[in-house]
């Protein structure tokens, strides 16, 4: 994502201040980071302290191993496996 698109997201005015944001010049607002958590698929612990919740560390070491399966037979028997676990909760 580029400074000039996450501005947009951030509904500011212009990229420059993503790069005051980048470089301590200047601090987002809460609700910013809040967006900003959604916008790249984290949480707000992540982007204002560098930790991923337990939960997070989980689902992001079964998504490489999804990512990593190259055979569409393996990933449908993988996502077959998921949504039967699914029901369980």
């Amino acid at each position: 994502m580029t400074q000039e698109q996450l501005a947009g997201l951030l509904q500011l005015e212009n990229k420059s201040s993503i790069s005051k944001y980048e470089s301590d010049k200047t601090t987002p607002t809460l609700e910013q980071f809040v967006c900003m958590a959604k916008a790249f698929c984290t949480s707000t612990d992540y982007i204002l302290a560098g930790q991923i919740p337990e939960r997070g560390a989980k689902l992001l070491q079964a998504e490489k191993i999804l990512q990593s399966m190259t055979l569409d037979k393996t990933l449908d028997a993988a996502i077959t496996i998921l949504l039967a676990l699914q029901t369980l909760e």
